[in-house]
């Protein structure tokens, strides 16, 4: 499942929350850019182990 953030702000406090309700974040060692360098994203598993992709929008385009 894919949800879009308003900024990256939004991706580190539902990144902190996901944790908090037992989430696990995949790519630990390369977060929150597992999705490249200009790809500002958490993925996240669930303690289901449904996985979660939270992505902001690029702000250093002006696109927020």
């Amino acid at each position: 499942m894919a949800f879009h953030a308003d900024s990256h702000a939004q991706v580190d406090e539902m990144t902190e929350k996901m944790r908090q309700w037992g989430a696990r974040v995949l790519c630990e060692d390369i977060h929150p850019f597992a999705g490249g360098p200009d790809y500002y994203a958490v993925f996240l598993e669930g303690p289901d182990r449904l996985k979660f992709e939270i992505a902001a929008p690029d702000e250093t385009a002006g696109h927020v």
